[in-house]
């Protein structure tokens, strides 16, 4: 196959993943805006558990700091299987932590080595621990780990993995009425 015929494959590839997200975004917003305020489905569950405060951004970076020491081989040197069994240890470490900003601290430390071992969901998964046990908006915590993937996405499967991730968060923003952060999500949809 000649290099034209394959810039314009890969170009026709291009323009028909843009048209899915497209028809996805679409779809959603019209399922979001049309549906009647008086439904009559399930109401949403709410959790009787009071989320934690979230804890000083100072004493935060203080224990991360201190898990980056511990961790520093796995996040300097490690591969995909340390980095993955670094942050399974942080974050079971995280359900048993009295001290909430180590359990933040442990979380977010979770999620970034999980994202450097390109397993992008597994990191949106630590999020929404993270939105679940803390009074915080997961979604910018989302966006700014998607915005990284994206340099860790080398495979075709981690390259759709990261797209459906981003038009999930998308999804989660417009929900929200968040469409600030939509741009930041849709950045590495595009790249992936």
């Amino acid at each position: 196959m000649c290099s034209s015929d394959l810039r314009r494959h890969c170009a026709l590839a291009g323009q028909i993943g843009t048209i899915v997200v497209a028809a996805g975004l679409l779809v959603f917003a019209l399922i979001y805006f049309f549906r009647s305020p008086g439904h009559s489905g399930p109401s949403p569950t709410v959790s009787t558990l009071a989320k934690t405060p979230m804890p000083d951004p100072s004493r935060v970076a203080q224990c991360e700091s201190k898990l980056q020491g511990v961790y520093r081989e796995q996040l300097i040197t490690g591969d995909a299987d340390s980095r993955q069994r670094a942050a399974a240890e942080l974050y079971n470490q995280s359900l048993n932590e009295s001290d909430p900003a180590m359990e933040l601290a442990s979380l977010r430390l979770a999620a970034q080595l999980v994202v450097e071992a390109s397993d992008f969901s597994r990191a949106m998964e630590i999020c929404d621990r993270m939105a679940a046990r803390f009074d915080m908006d997961a979604l910018p915590v989302k966006a700014a780990l998607l915005s990284q993937a994206a340099g860790y996405a080398h495979t075709a499967k981690s390259q759709a993995d990261l797209a459906e991730l981003c038009v999930t968060a998308g999804f989660q923003a417009i929900a929200v009425d968040d469409y600030s952060i939509i741009n930041t999500i849709a950045a590495p949809a595009k790249s992936a």
